[in-house]
Parts: structure tokens; sequence; C-alpha cells
């Protein structure tokens, strides 16, 4: 089988392969084999069977590998940057790069998954538009969706907890919100027409602030106005997360930055949540700034 010849070449140990990318039909996610240059055998990356694992993978780019077997595979993945992480059950492809390897395979996968968008005309023409208006924006939104939003999703009284400002197409900014009676996550993004995508209901065995948060901020969205409830929040599971369970430390570091710059304390966060369990986070800026400098 002839390889297209504008695919990169995958190195290991002086030895050429060819990365395969491919879809797995039962779950729609993400499959990735290795082919050796000479011997031509073909081996599996990613596995199959994802919908057996509780909680579920957050995004169909993020499957499931034996880590274990491939463990010189997937290092190497890792610093060539086709991986953004990979941890006991799951590892986070980068699409970008992976496209890179094989170009027909990667776009077979994305047409799983595209939807064309479409946008409100008028609206969130610049960065500085959407955070002058995103709020009120988001709330009309909500408002005037209640009835599909208790049926479909039972979010009968959703409201915005925290906003994240994309800097490269502002119309693509959204916002996380919550619902008093329930722990699951529904993002909003006010300014796509589709109601399709214009919501997205993230369960609570899926939502966390690392993929959902500090990696929109690691890709080059803006925070928001963030609320003292999400705060709170995003405080606990950093305590609880860091350093091993946190994929996208620049994005944290960024949101930790944002906290320095607008005076977000623990005494703050007690005190406007009734609370003073939080625990002081501030502490890992200063040590990953000093972890760099060495």
């Amino acid at each position: 089988m002839k390889m297209d010849e504008e695919n990169k070449v995958f190195v290991l140990n002086n030895r050429k392969f060819y990365l395969k990318v491919d879809v797995y039909e039962d779950t729609k996610c993400l499959k990735v084999s290795i082919q050796d240059e000479k011997a031509k055998e073909i081996k599996e990356i990613t596995m199959s069977g994802i919908e057996l694992v509780i909680p579920p993978a957050p995004t169909p780019d993020c499957v499931m590998v034996n880590s274990k077997e491939n463990k010189e595979i997937i290092e190497r993945m890792l610093e060539l940057k086709i991986l953004d992480y990979c941890n006991t059950i799951f590892a986070k492809f980068n699409i970008n790069k992976l496209y890179e390897y094989d170009k027909q395979g990667t776009m077979k996968f994305l047409e799983f998954h595209a939807t064309r968008i479409e946008y409100e005309e008028n609206k969130a023409s610049t960065i500085d538009e959407v955070k002058k208006h995103i709020e009120k924006d988001v709330k009309k939104v909500l408002r005037d969706n209640r009835k599909i939003l208790d049926e479909k999703f039972d979010f009968n009284n959703a409201y915005p907890v925290c906003y994240l400002i994309n800097t490269n197409n502002p119309k693509e900014s959204f916002a996380i919100c919550a619902d008093k009676k329930q722990e699951d996550a529904l993002l909003v993004k006010p300014y796509i027409k589709n109601k399709s995508i214009k919501f997205e209901m993230i369960d609570y065995y899926n939502f966390n602030f690392d993929d959902y948060f500090f990696k929109y901020l690691q890709n080059g969205y803006e925070a928001g106005k963030i609320s003292m409830q999400a705060h709170y929040a995003i405080w606990s599971q950093v305590e609880e997360w860091y350093p091993y369970d946190i994929n996208y430390k620049n994005g944290m570091q960024k949101y930790l930055k944002y906290c320095k710059d607008n005076f977000i304390t623990k005494e703050k966060i007690d005190k406007a949540c009734g609370t003073e369990m939080t625990t002081n986070i501030i502490k890992y800026y200063r040590l990953e700034r000093k972890n760099r400098e060495r």
C-alpha cells in the first residue's frame, strides 16, 4: 500500500513508522494504529470498549490506550505533542498534530463529528464587544430557551458561573452554567445559531475544570467574569487533583495569575461562600514559577 508522501513519518529508536487514523464504528471514537515501514505490521495503539468505562471519555479524541504495553510509543507521542496527555485510563490526542501524520484518516474521523456552524449576525464582532455584552447575551439565551433546556436537559433554572472569551474567534466564546438542583454543567454559546450545538450538557461524572476550563485557557481563551461559587469549585478541585491529575497546567497557571490580578483570595472565597474550608492554591503559582526558573 502506497502511503501519502505528504504525511509525516513517525520515528522511534531510529525506526520509521506510519500512523494510521480511523474511527471505531461502535463508539465513533478515535482509532490510532502504527505500521512498521519495513515489516508492514500494524499495531493498534488505542482500544475500543470505551463505553464500559465510568465515567466515559469527555471527547471522542480522548480514548483508551494500553499505556503499559506501548510505553515507548506513548512517551514519543507525548514528546512530539501528538498526545496532549496520557493518564492511567485515557490518552488525549492532538488532532492538529495527528493530521500531519495521516491527513486522510484524520479527516475521516472529523467527518463523523463535524457540524457546519452558523453564527448570529451583528453580534460579537470584536473581543471588546464580547467582554462587554456576553453576560447579558447568555442570560437572554437562557431566558428565551427555558422550556427547551427544561425538557431536553432538565435545566430549568440555569445561571452562568464563568465565561470564557475566545481571543481568535469571539463568536466561539461561551459560558459555563449551573443549576441549583443538580451538579451537572451546561455550556452555552450565545453567538452560535445552531440549537444542536448552542447548548452542551456535561453530566456530573464527566465535568471537571481541567478539561472544560484550564484546557481552554491553555489554548488561547481568556477568563471573563467568574463567580465566587465557581472559584470555590475550581480551588477545591485543584487542591484535590494537583499535580498528577491536572493535565493542563499552563491553563491552571493562567487562571492563578487571573486570581492574583483580580485579588481573588482564600479569604474572599470563604466569606462569599460561607465556608472556611478553601485551601490556598495560590501557593502552586509560586511553586510553578520557581520550578521554571531553576
